[in-house]
């Protein structure tokens, strides 16, 4: 982000969005609602699951239904950095790293998608590649917990990415377009006058002064036999 963003108007516009999102998803847990209280943490807790050893941080409404579902943190904002998976060496050095070690699971796969309006008015969510982001864009991240066991027989909480939602890119596009416009007008802008150019043209002046410019000869215009 730079002075040609407009991060006053990006801030309007997350609180926004995010309160439309809000109405429209209201199984979803977001964030900026949940408080830490002891009566709120009540609420959730570590299961276990098997293959492969993890626990997943879940949510039970009224501490006794027997339905759990996973949590799925929801976070509204701009994105100020940009470092997003996959990442892919030319030569596979992390491959051969890991050789047997690691699993690949659920929690290895990230979606991304951007939110469109139809021709109808219906608001739907497309896949997209995860390069179409980009900084400025106001965006929906949603994000689980998981906990691994380490050494010790200690555990370790983890947050991870799950999906990352385009809402809005209006303010990147606007920002992109102001420094472009910018560029044109630099490159277009008349070319400043040396001190020297006076000079020079004073000096040519005065040497075209001094020459004399002599009549060509008459030509002989009569014939000869």
């Amino acid at each position: 982000m730079d002075a040609f963003y407009d991060k006053a108007r990006a801030a309007e516009l997350i609180e926004s969005l995010a309160k439309e999102r809000q109405t429209q998803h209201l199984d979803a847990y977001y964030l900026s609602n949940i408080s830490l209280s002891k009566e709120w943490q009540k609420h959730f807790n570590f299961i276990q699951r098997l293959n492969p050893p993890e626990w997943q941080l879940v949510f039970n409404g009224n501490g006794q239904s027997e339905t759990v579902s996973e949590t799925v943190l929801v976070v509204h904002g701009a994105v100020c950095g940009l470092n997003l998976p996959p990442l892919r060496a030319r030569v596979k050095y992390l491959s051969e790293a890991a050789g047997d070690r690691y699993v690949y699971t659920d929690h290895n796969e990230i979606f991304y998608y951007e939110r469109k309006t139809s021709e109808s008015g219906k608001r739907e969510f497309m896949d997209i590649s995860s390069s179409k982001i980009q900084v400025g864009d106001i965006v929906e991240v949603h994000m689980t917990f998981i906990a691994m066991p380490v050494k010790d027989g200690k555990k370790k909480v983890a947050s991870t990415l799950r999906s990352v939602t385009l809402l809005d890119g209006n303010l990147t596009e606007m920002a992109i377009a102001a420094k472009s416009n910018l560029r044109l007008q630099a490159s277009m802008a008349p070319r400043k006058r040396s001190v020297h150019d006076r000079e020079m043209i004073n000096e040519t002046g005065q040497k075209f002064s001094r020459m004399k410019i002599r009549d060509g000869e008459k030509m002989d215009s009569s014939s000869h036999d």
